[in-house]
């Protein structure tokens, strides 16, 4: 309320915008002092927030009323049995009107009985079912046994199972027992290399593979299939032993032979790749992206294969599946599996025929 100031200050004040701002701003602080200073005006505003202050003091607190006292126990059976008088008379009241629904309308309610006799059958019959399965005397049927003897996988299969259980040294003994069958001859030596390689014994695993290379020449189809994994396995072991050189040589062999040998492709592109970091520890940086493009196009070549799809290897009668293990130091190996049913037929010819 500018009423109460002195008419004098305030009329000082005109024209000082266009003045200097500091004395402007001085004389409008002095003005507002003056104010401040006004007692009456000061016991005013005083008197405006005592009003509120005192009936905020005047206040009440609030208080919460008092929780109810808790049922007593012969009160709360009462309501419990209320309750249950309250259910069983809901369930009286379904029950009539389920009896009294017509049984050949849309809506029928069939009871469900048991046939024990039944039950008791199924039950024999499974049990008979697992005991002739289970029975240590005879693990497989008996007619399975003999198609495996006559064929001469027995030690195959045991090999690859041992193998798989992750004990090699035993599988090498199957499959040493297995080798001197005339089928199994020509790719028993694959999998004694994948044991040889799984205990890590460079020199063996290579001199098996060598013998694959050997039994399977690259004149028909599936010798050449064979030889490219030979060649494949081969190559990791001698990656393994730091020849990087002569593994990339049996990749491209690998290749050439096989097109389809994806793990070749793959493994050509991790040497590519490693070769790009010796090169730039080296500090040769403009050979570099030459290596990683090599690299991708090896795997680009990997992933356009069906790998997933089966590929079978006839040995007389016994087809032989291509599987992939992971041998030592991570690296993924071709392995051959007989877990296949049983061809009936083949012989002497046929045999001949898968070796020659």
């Amino acid at each position: 309320n500018t009423s109460r100031a002195d008419p004098a200050a305030v009329t000082a004040t005109d024209g000082l915008w266009s003045a200097d701002k500091s004395t402007y701003l001085g004389a409008w602080h002095a003005h507002i002092e003056a104010v401040l200073q006004d007692s009456d005006l000061v016991e005013i505003c005083d008197h405006a927030r005592a009003e509120p202050r005192k009936a905020v003091l005047e206040e009440q607190p609030w208080s919460a009323e008092p929780a109810p006292a808790p049922p007593a126990r012969s009160e709360a059976r009462q309501a419990i049995a209320e309750q249950r008088v309250q259910v069983r008379e809901a369930l009286a009241r379904r029950r009539a009107v389920v009896s009294s629904e017509p049984r050949d309308g849309p809506c029928r309610h069939v009871e469900l009985r048991l046939d024990e006799a039944r039950l008791a059958r199924i039950e024999a019959d499974v049990k008979r079912r697992f005991a002739e399965k289970s029975t240590p005397a005879m693990p497989l049927r008996e007619t399975r046994l003999r198609e495996m003897a006559a064929a001469g996988i027995l030690a195959f299969l045991r090999g690859n199972e041992l193998f798989d259980k992750g004990d090699p040294l035993s599988a090498l003994a199957y499959y040493e027992a297995a080798a001197a069958e005339p089928p199994l001859q020509p790719f028993i030596h694959l999998n004694r290399g994948n044991a040889y390689h799984a205990l890590w014994r460079p020199t063996e695993a290579a001199a098996c593979y060598e013998a694959c290379l050997d039994e399977n020449p690259p004149l028909k189809e599936q010798q050449r299939h064979v030889h490219s994994l030979a060649l494949l396995n081969l190559g990791t072991v001698r990656e393994a032993e730091g020849e990087l050189q002569r593994a990339m040589q049996l990749y491209s062999a690998a290749l050439a032979l096989n097109p389809r040998c994806h793990l070749a492709a793959k493994r050509r592109g991790h040497l590519h790749m490693n070769n790009a970091e010796r090169l730039k520890a080296a500090g040769v940086a403009a050979a570099v992206p030459p290596q990683h493009e090599m690299a991708l196009n090896q795997f680009a070549r990997a992933l356009e294969v069906d790998w997933q799809l089966p590929s079978v290897f006839r040995a007389g009668g016994v087809p032989l599946r291509l599987e992939t293990r992971t041998g030592a130091h991570g690296y993924d190996i071709f392995h051959l599996s007989a877990n296949m049913a049983y061809l009936e037929g083949g012989g002497a010819d046929q045999a001949a025929a898968s070796r020659g």
